[in-house]
């Protein structure tokens, strides 16, 4: 790393590889461009890629690595101070709306009538037989045999003549729970970097619109977070929180967490000086979700298949997915390599992991798995 440490770096209009001078380089040290080392943030200006080996990344010191963090920090509060929402905005966000929008309606329809359906049916507690209600571990360790709930009708009695025990109402007057979802969706440097090639980013700002899109308005039937993994950690940013209060509903606020993504994955810091997070990423979301009440839980996960890189084996991820039954946990991977991409797949429990070759095709991937696990439509 050069003495003089991290910088933006001078712009003359031109592209560079090598170096240590010019921003919006390919290759070189301490700039913002892509595929340096060391360098305060991505920065891509059309540049021809041209990445630095992983050995000469390693060299790049520790206070020379924390300088270019402290940096990216900065610029990166700096950049979510000046993300407005102006014609442009406006324009952009249209144009990925309207990608999705068919598919979200279509998918909103199907929740509503999974709704109306729903709505007709209620939890009967303290039953014999059924789904393990978790209100009642201490009864059945006490020995209490009623200690399962399932679905019946309004005026399904049966024989088990143990009094109900009410649960949550929503403002419909139904006696049932939240589904409760947990996205996590990869904003990691390499989403932006090859953003260019593949709109891996641009494919991920669509899916968080299809999410607001097909979910707005069931906030009493499907209570859902999107936070990131990156190299700045497992949960490195949350951009919707849990509850209705936190949601976006207006285009503004909705394309304001679409350029939050897009920022996180241009500052954030390198996955290849930190371990990737996307196995602790699966596991806290798996934790968070199972908080709470809620008739179903599920995590979808949206990363890239690059594991091998990190050696990271696939059978210690399918161990975390399938870890707490009461969490459906899936990934939808974005791969290049057919051949890892294979691999993963043999070692995750079927059905879990999806991959998707062509980005322009992750949208209706996501929803095709959305509407098979949580619809349980195939």
């Amino acid at each position: 790393m050069p003495s003089d440490g991290p910088k933006h770096g001078a712009w003359d209009d031109e592209a560079h590889m090598g170096g240590n001078m010019f921003a919006g380089g390919s290759g070189g040290s301490g700039t913002a461009g892509l595929g340096g080392r060391g360098g305060p943030y991505r920065l891509d200006v059309g540049q021809q890629l041209g990445h630095m080996t992983q050995q000469e990344k390693d060299a790049v010191d520790d206070a020379s690595l924390a300088a270019a963090k402290d940096m990216a920090t900065k610029a990166h509060a700096k950049k979510l101070e000046e993300l407005g929402f102006g014609p442009a905005e406006a324009s952009a966000y249209e144009a990925a709306r309207d990608a999705v929008l068919l598919g979200a309606t279509e998918l909103r329809a199907a929740l509503l009538d999974r709704e109306k359906r729903d709505r007709e049916r209620v939890w009967k507690t303290r039953q014999t037989v059924g789904e393990l209600d978790d209100n009642l571990l201490v009864d059945g360790v006490a020995g209490e045999r009623g200690v399962y709930r399932r679905r019946v009708a309004p005026d399904g009695a049966d024989d088990d003549d143990d009094a109900d025990r009410p649960a949550p109402t929503s403002k419909h007057g139904e006696t049932r729970d939240p589904i409760r979802l947990r996205f996590v969706f990869d904003c990691s440097g390499s989403m932006y970097t090859f953003n260019r090639i593949d709109r891996r980013l641009e494919r991920l700002q669509q899916i968080a619109l299809f999410v607001f899109e097909a979910l707005d308005g069931l906030d009493d039937d499907y209570d859902y977070s999107v936070v990131a993994h990156s190299g700045n950690g497992p949960e490195a940013e949350l951009f919707v929180p849990w509850g209705p209060g936190g949601k976006p509903k207006s285009p503004k606020e909705r394309w304001a967490v679409c350029q939050r993504m897009a920022a996180h994955a241009q500052y954030c810091s390198p996955g290849d000086h930190t371990r990737v997070p996307v196995l602790d990423g699966t596991a806290a979301a798996i934790r968070d979700v199972a908080k709470g009440r809620a008739d179903e839980r599920f995590v979808f996960l949206i990363s890239d298949a690059d594991l091998k890189r990190y050696g990271i084996d696939a059978a210690n991820w399918n161990a975390i997915i399938m870890k707490d039954p009461k969490v459906q946990a899936f990934v939808l991977l974005i791969s290049s390599n057919d051949d890892e991409a294979a691999e993963i797949q043999a070692k995750i429990h079927p059905g879990r992991a999806v991959t998707c070759f062509d980005t322009a095709n992750l949208p209706t991937a996501f929803k095709e798995i959305f509407a098979a696990r949580v619809l349980k439509l195939s």
